[in-house]
């Protein structure tokens, strides 16, 4: 009853009604109008444009990376292993450069490479049909379809090439970067190295320049999406010399 409140308690809760009627007019002019539907959607579309925009470059520029990543790892791991395989095998010069595959993958290489195992022609047949860059796709009498695959802890698969020169003077290897993964494609995932008598493991085509190539249609086997020879093998040489980078000009 009001009659049983104290004066003291009836001017504090007044005063209490006056703080709240004051604050709520102070922030009344504050107050902003909700969003219609239509602003909403609106906003919504925009950003899926910008989205549907940029996104399909920031993902190729994510897989350039992964993929220099990758393949400076592996191309480090067998240039090491082929590295310490001189220490027992003597330099490179006096290896038997044209052993048929399985023999010259036991002896040369498989011994230094840390946890690699030999993987039988037959499943790595089954599980890869390469193409070229030029979408071509690249035939079963290939080298290294028939050669000696190797698979590493991560997944690369190193295969020696079966064909070899007459003249004993290279042995050529396959990396797949991502093993039976896609897109298994020249110059995206599967990058080409030859091992020269003498000399230490080299991208394939080293001695071309970069502008020859990418740009030279009289050169076979080159770094380009143009229908020709093999188109794709020589993407790992165009990468190294751009300082282990996939630039905007190459064929990607």
């Amino acid at each position: 009853h009001p009659s049983a409140i104290s004066l003291s308690q009836r001017e504090r809760v007044k005063h209490a009604f006056t703080l709240a009627e004051v604050f709520s007019s102070h922030f009344a002019g504050h107050r902003k109008t909700a969003f219609t539907l239509a602003e909403v959607l609106i906003t919504l579309g925009i950003i899926g444009i910008v989205a549907a925009l940029t996104m399909p470059n920031l993902i190729a520029n994510y897989q350039k990376k992964q993929t220099v990543t990758q393949l400076k790892k592996a191309y480090s791991q067998l240039a090491q292993a082929l590295k310490l395989s001189e220490v027992t095998n003597g330099e490179v010069q006096y290896w038997n450069l044209d052993a048929p595959s399985d023999e010259f993958a036991n002896k040369y290489v498989l011994p230094y490479l840390k946890h690699s195992k030999i993987l039988p022609v037959s499943e790595v047949n089954s599980n890869t049909k390469y193409r070229f860059l030029d979408g071509t796709y690249a035939s079963a009498a290939s080298g290294f379809y028939g050669g000696t695959a190797i698979e590493i802890a991560d997944g690369t698969i190193i295969t020696v090439d079966s064909w070899t020169p007459s003249d004993n003077s290279f042995r050529t290897f396959y990396i797949d970067i991502n093993g039976y993964k896609k897109p298994n494609v020249f110059g995206k995932d599967m990058f080409v190295f030859w091992l020269r008598s003498g000399a230490d493991l080299k991208p394939y085509f080293h001695q071309y320049t970069r502008e020859e190539l990418l740009f030279d249609t009289s050169l076979l086997q080159r770094c380009t999406k143009d229908k020709t020879s093999f188109a794709g093998m020589g993407c790992a040489t165009v990468i190294m010399l751009d300082g282990w980078e996939i630039k905007d000009d190459y064929p990607w």
